[in-house]
C-alpha cells in the first residue's frame, strides 16, 4: 500500500513538472503569447486557452498514455487467468498431485506479479488523467489493495509456504492432499481473487461514489 501511494504521488509529481514544462516552452515559442502565457492566478477563465494547452500536452503523451493502458489492461487480464488457473490446478493437486501443486503455486506467483503490474499501471493512468488522489473510486481501490495484500499475507502466503515445504521434503501424497484442501488458504484465495475483482471494476467504471 505505502509503496503504491508513494508511487501515485511521485507520477503526479513529474506529471505536473511535466506539463508546466510543456507550457513554458509554448509561451517562449509562440507568436500569440498573450492569455495563453499569463500565470493562471492573473488570467480569467479561458477556454481556448485549455483546448490549446490540452492538445499541446495530449500529442506528447498520447503515446506514453496508451503503452500503459496497454500495460494496465494486459497485466489485470493475465492476472486473473493466472489467479484462476492456480484455483484450477489445485483441483488433482487435492488427490496428492504434486505436479499440479507446482504448477498451481507458479501461476499464483506470476499472477501476483501481473497484479501488481496492472495496479501501478492503473495508478499511472489515473495521475495522468488528472484524477485527484482524493477522488473516492481511487481511495476506494487503494483501501481494496490494502485489504488484498493483508488478506494474502495473512492468510495465503503462509499456507504457500507450507505447501513449498511439504513438496521439497518430498511429502506424501496423503499430506499433499490434505494441504491443497486447507479450508482457511482456499477462503483467503478466494478473497483475494474477489477482491482483485472489485479492484479491476473500480479502475474500469470510475464511479461517482
Amino acid at each position: 500500500m505505502r509503496v503504491q501511494l508513494l508511487a501515485f504521488r511521485l507520477v503526479q509529481k513529474v506529471t505536473t513538472a511535466r506539463k508546466s514544462e510543456l507550457f513554458s516552452k509554448a509561451c517562449a515559442t509562440s507568436a500569440a503569447h498573450g492569455p495563453h502565457c499569463q500565470p493562471r492566478s492573473m488570467r480569467v477563465l479561458d477556454v481556448s486557452h485549455d483546448s490549446y494547452y490540452s492538445e499541446m500536452f495530449d500529442t506528447e503523451y498520447s503515446m506514453l498514455f496508451k503503452l500503459a493502458l496497454g500495460i494496465h489492461v494486459g497485466a489485470m487480464l493475465a492476472a486473473t487467468v493466472l489467479l484462476i488457473a492456480t484455483e484450477a490446478l489445485l483441483a488433482p493437486g487435492r488427490r496428492g498431485d504434486s505436479s499440479a501443486i507446482r504448477k498451481s503455486l507458479r501461476a499464483a506467483r506470476f499472477g501476483t506479479l501481473a497484479a501488481d503490474v496492472g495496479v501501478l499501471a492503473g495508478v499511472v493512468l489515473a495521475v495522468g488523467g488528472g484524477w485527484s488522489p482524493l477522488t473516492p473510486w481511487l481511495l476506494v481501490s487503494l483501501a481494496l489493495v490494502a485489504t488484498v495484500m493483508v488478506t494474502a499475507r495473512k492468510l495465503v502466503r503462509p499456507w504457500q509456504d507450507r505447501v513449498r515445504s511439504a513438496l521439497d521434503n518430498a511429502a506424501t501424497a496423503a499430506d499433499l492432499s490434505a494441504l491443497a484442501s486447507d479450508r482457511s488458504a482456499l477462503a483467503g484465495r478466494i478473497a483475494v481473487i474477489a477482491l482483485f475483482g472489485a479492484i479491476a471494476a473500480l479502475m474500469t467504471a470510475k464511479p461517482a461514489l
